[in-house]
């Protein structure tokens, strides 16, 4: 299995490198920035009072009074919206993690080699969380290498919280993405579907900070259990384990329907409920058939 992991892990690189890389240089460029901003801070204090308050809400969170300490600055700059990008990579991630290579005809020659499917399965997610780590791990060194460079202090232990934080909500976003690609008819329905969820969290919790209704419909998304940069002050355990546990399901869920369906090819096929509908109809067909003969 360990070969599946990283001939898995080896796919990814790309994507690894990509994300990791950019968000990285980004993340390092922050600090400095901080420090610059130096005498003008109360200038864009200024300016962000000039700002709509709806737009504001998005952020999370006091905005002018964020600007005052540098793991405020890092969430509003950074860990505010990292999910919603950050959730790309997962949704593609998840929802190829089979049905890429069932849609392009490669499924069933992995699948005839002496592993199972439930091995197959789990050395595929096991990649997924690896790459995903992977990045947050190159950002997370980007904000030291930031920090080493301004020479402003902030808590290395806040930063693991932070990022552990955000690989939890990532692992979700990528295990709904998984169990809907095995429901759903297409890689691209899946992800569509799990897209239009992480969009719909990300909108809903700035809205929810202007409109306290919309709060309980928030609740039910992935992205409003996202702390960001408020992890830095401490983790919410019962959050944490709620969203660990949930994308345990998920992912359970994936690999229960993986084992018991049949494997397309390229695309072929239909959605499964349909599909179970048509054959319970020609079932039933072929025995009144066989009761009229």
């Amino acid at each position: 299995m360990s070969t599946l992991f990283l001939y898995s892990l080896s796919r990814m690189r790309g994507a690894m490198a990509g994300w990791g890389v950019i968000l990285a240089s980004m993340a390092a460029l922050l600090l400095p920035f901080y420090e610059d901003l130096g005498d003008r801070r109360a200038l864009v204090e200024e300016l962000l009072r000039a700002y709509p308050p709806e737009l504001l809400a998005f952020f999370g969170g006091d905005v002018q009074e964020g600007l005052l300490t540098p793991e405020g600055f890092l969430h509003l700059e950074l860990f505010s919206y990292l999910p919603l990008l950050l959730g790309i990579f997962a949704l593609l991630a998840g929802s190829g993690l089979i049905s890429a290579d069932e849609e392009q005809g490669r499924l069933d020659l992995f699948l005839a080699l002496p592993i199972t499917r439930t091995r197959f399965y789990v050395a595929r997610l096991a990649a997924m969380c690896a790459a995903t780590a992977a990045i947050l791990i190159l950002i997370g060194l980007g904000v030291v290498v930031g920090q080493v460079i301004s020479g402003i202090p902030i808590s290395r232990v806040g930063l693991v919280a932070v990022l552990v934080d955000q690989f939890s909500v990532l692992l979700l976003v990528g295990c709904l993405a998984v169990a809907l690609s095995q429901v759903v008819p297409s890689r691209r329905g899946a992800a569509i579907v799990t897209g239009l969820i992480v969009v719909a969290s990300f909108f809903l919790n700035g809205l929810s900070e202007l409109n306290g209704s919309l709060e309980p419909v928030a609740r039910l998304l992935p992205l409003y259990y996202a702390q960001g940069g408020d992890a830095f002050s401490g983790l919410r355990w019962d959050w944490l384990a709620g969203k660990l546990a949930v994308a345990a399901a998920l992912a359970g869920i994936g690999g229960w329907r993986f084992q018991r369906r049949d494997v397309r090819v390229s695309s072929e096929g239909t959605w499964w409920p349909l599909a179970l509908r048509r054959r319970r109809r020609r079932a039933g067909e072929a025995v009144q058939r066989l009761a009229q003969g």
